[in-house]
């Protein structure tokens, strides 16, 4: 699952067309997801049932050569019961890489609202960089990534998308 996330990052940000006119920054919050973030424009939504109670929700903004989206994957209650999270975040980065030439520059474990989370910066074999920050919350994986040209983890663009995910009552 996390394989294809990759996978369509990276057709985004190397198939997209021009940049599309520039859009203001706007507050996107779903207490029913369980979050809120800023969005360089509104996120196209979808979601796929992977079955045994895995749900897979993804909001996508396509800025043509920048990509900012969130997803998370709802499992089942008791998934993640009595697992360590550092061990869910290793096996969500293997996932993730796995198969990928891709080279991963910044790999940091960090606590987020209470709650177990880890970033990655990756540099693909085409020139893009990817900042991934993933949450695992409960039953719910939550992955906030957004990536662009080489170095875009500096902009302040994707230090604006990063730093504004926070977690809503649901």
């Amino acid at each position: 699952m996390l394989r294809r996330q990759a996978l369509l990052l990276l057709a985004v940000l190397c198939l997209a067309p021009a940049a599309r006119a520039q859009t203001p920054w706007q507050p996107f919050q779903s207490p029913v997801d369980g979050f809120s973030i800023l969005f360089p424009g509104k996120p196209e939504q979808s979601q796929k049932d992977f079955g045994k109670g895995a749900i897979f929700h993804q909001f996508l903004v396509d800025s043509g050569d920048t990509a900012f989206l969130v997803l998370y994957t709802q499992y089942a209650p008791g998934t993640f019961v009595g697992k360590d999270p550092a061990l869910i975040l290793d096996k969500s980065k293997e996932g993730l890489i796995a198969g990928l030439k891709v080279s991963v520059r910044v790999d940091r474990s960090f606590d987020f609202a209470l709650n177990s989370a880890r970033e990655l910066v990756i540099d693909d074999e085409h020139g893009s960089t990817q900042v991934y920050r993933i949450y695992v919350v409960r039953d719910r994986l939550y992955q906030v990534i957004c990536g662009g040209p080489k170095g875009f983890e500096k902009t302040p663009e994707a230090q604006r998308f990063q730093d504004s995910f926070q977690l809503v009552t649901r």
